[in-house]
Order: C-alpha cells, then structure tokens, then sequence
C-alpha cells in the first residue's frame, strides 16, 4: 500500500515486472476501495446506521490508492506533481486511514477515547507526515535517507498499533463474549494485514541498514498485497452485515424511559450473561435523587448523562419531552448513537401519549419493536418480573 522498492534493487527484468504488479496493484486498491465505500455508504444509509470513522477510513484508502496510482503511471502520463509530492500524498493518506480506522475501533468500546492509545497513535502519525514533508521540502538532500526511516517507522508502527494490538484485542474480546464467527473472520483480517505490514518493515528497516536479502526482496510485494486483502475481508465481513457495527463486546442489561421530571414510563429487561437484573423503581428512584442533588446542592441546569465505574456504566440521552436511560456493563460511542436515535423514534411515534394528562403504561408496549431495528443485537429477556 506504498511504493515498494526505496531500498529495493532488483535486476531491470525484475524491477519492470515489480514496477507493472505496482500499477495493477495500486490500479486495484482504489478500484475495490472505491467499490467498498459505495457499498458501505449505500448500506449505512438502507439500514438507518451511524459509522462515521470506517467511511472516512474507507475515503481515505481510496485517495491513497488514486495517488499511489498516479505515482506508479507518471511516466506513462502526464501528471503536474513529481515522484516525492504523490508518495507524500498517498503514504498521508494511508495514514490517515489508519488513524480513522484506529477510531472506529474505538468508537466500538468506549465514548471517551483512551488518553494512552491516542497519544501513541497520534505519535505515530505525526511522525510519519511530518518526516514524509520535510522530505519533500529537502529532496535531493542525503538527509533524507534519514527521514524515510523515521516515516517508515511512524507508517508501519501505526498500522501495526491499530491493526495489530489494538483490533485483535477488540475482536478476540467479542468473541469471547459472541462466540460468534464473525470475530474471528474479523481478527484473522486484521493478522493478514499485521503481517504485510511485518514485511513492510523487515523491507524498510533492513535496507536502510544494508542490502535486503534475497528472499525478503522475493516476498516484498505481499508488503502492499496482504493489507489490500485483510481489509477488503474486514469490509466485506461488515458489508454482509452492516448492523454488526453495533455488535457490542460487552454486556447491556437494561433499557428504561422517563419522563423529564423523572418518572419511568417505558423499561425493558435485556438477557445478557450476568443475569444481572435491574430493579426499575429503584432505578428511577435512584436517578431522580443524583439529579435533585446536582441541581438543589450545585446549582446545575442539566441532568446527569453519565455514572460510571470500571465496573457499570448507566448511559442518559435526555430528548425534548423523555429520557432514555440504558445500564450496560461498559459505554460506547456506538451505543450513544442508537440511544439518541431510539429517543427521536420514541418521541415520534409515542410523544402525544406523553404530553397527555393521563399515563396508561400498557400504551407504550409497542415501544419493544424499536429495539431490534436500532439495537439489533439486545435481546429482551423471555421472562420480565
């Protein structure tokens, strides 16, 4: 997924031949890339779900294959930037669909991204462009040999963070808790990816040291080839199923609505593996007294949205006229998104019932068939006490 032969130097045979894979090569990354983001656009919006991350990784793969392509043909073509403006280009894009991809996954597992891991990626990505730029502003310069390594190091550490370490940790963990097979599909993409990216770096580091030997400089292309097929796996897994976006590793045991002063209109139980169970008075109850508290005690305007412990998490979207309360084991950026939308549907279709003088419960039972379409992986529990 990057020019492939900066320490490279094969025979003019076998250059030629490396130098015709690269254009087909590049020619078919932006072709697929651009397919999956079309079809992942026309899927998110079909089935009404929210991945803003993965499209913009997916749009950023495709302007790096566009200028990895125009790079590979620009003697063929006439084309206004030189060699070092287009690697720049296209490694930068790269790069930056690394780091949106690097967000989704968080997005997947929490709704405040981790301090630790975003600093190691951003690192990683600064790295990585600042060296790709100042290379261009000094090209012709014997300094640059240096900074190539610094932006292989920044490139491929990235990848290898965010694929590698990252993703794996992600997708073994919802295994664990799915025991579905889509994780595992999803984890076995993300080591083929991983281990293009190994290659990448065995090819950048040993030949700014020395010569590559001849069995890496046999295999160098599987550098650019294996990422191309982990992640049109990865997309495509996702494509048979988009609403597995919102498959969440870890447990939600409960959804409730209330009214703005806090009475609880609506509430469903959520089978999940604890068997944990969630009493809604006490809920409710519980609610009402943090809130009097922060506005009698502290003088706040707006209610709580947020009580965690590393342990719990009870998540709040308050809408216009109700609230929508959901305790789950952790949150997510993911589970935030179908809370807003399941708050506008509800007050949509039950907001009149609301704004009547006379509540009668039973009335927003129906409310139960918003859930599969929003959340389509909770499950109501059978038995409700």
């Amino acid at each position: 997924m990057r020019a492939i032969f900066k320490y490279i130097r094969p025979n003019l045979h076998k250059r030629q031949f490396i130098m015709e894979t690269e254009v087909y090569l590049n020619l078919g990354i932006m072709i697929l890339f651009s397919v999956l983001l079309v079809l992942f656009i026309y899927q998110v919006v079909k089935q009404d779900r929210s991945a803003p991350f993965f499209i913009v990784s997916l749009a950023c793969g495709v302007a790096g294959g566009l200028f990895a392509f125009l790079d590979s043909m620009r003697d063929e073509i006439s084309v206004p930037l030189n060699h070092s403006i287009l690697l720049a280009l296209q490694i930068s894009f790269y790069g930056l669909q690394f780091m949106f991809f690097y967000l989704f996954l968080e997005s997947l597992v929490t709704t405040r991204i981790n301090p630790w891991r975003l600093t190691i990626a951003i690192m990683f990505f600064t790295i990585q462009v600042l060296s790709l730029w100042l290379i261009v502003w000094f090209q012709g310069n014997p300094v640059t040999n240096d900074l190539w390594l610094f932006a292989d190091i920044g490139y491929s550490n990235l990848a290898l963070f965010t694929f590698v370490i990252f993703g794996l940790f992600i997708y073994i963990r919802m295994y664990k808790y799915t025991k579905e097979v889509k994780p595992i599909i999803f984890a076995v993409a993300l080591i083929i990816v991983g281990g293009g990216f190994v290659i990448i770096s065995l090819t950048d580091y040993i030949g700014y040291w020395g010569s590559i030997p001849s069995w890496l400089s046999e295999i160098s292309i599987l550098g650019d080839a294996l990422p191309l097929a982990g992640l049109a796996i990865f997309t495509i897994t996702y494509l048979s199923d988009v609403s597995y976006i919102y498959r969440l590793p870890f447990d939600v045991y409960a959804l409730m609505v209330t009214t703005n002063a806090g009475v609880s209109i609506h509430s469903v139980a959520l089978e999940n593996t604890r068997r944990i169970k969630i009493e809604e008075q006490m809920l409710s109850g519980f609610l009402s007294a943090i809130n009097e508290l922060f506005r009698n005690f502290m003088g706040t305007k707006f209610p709580v949205d947020h009580i965690t412990s590393p342990e719990a998490s009870i998540l709040i979207e308050q809408g216009s006229i109700i609230n929508i309360v959901i305790v789950a084991s952790k949150d997510s950026t993911v589970l935030e998104r179908g809370m807003k939308r399941y708050c506008k549907e509800f007050e949509h279709q039950f907001g009149h019932r609301i704004r009547s003088d006379l509540i009668d419960m039973s009335e927003f039972e129906d409310a139960k068939r918003l859930i599969r379409p929003i959340f389509p992986f909770l499950k109501v529990r059978k038995l409700e006490t």
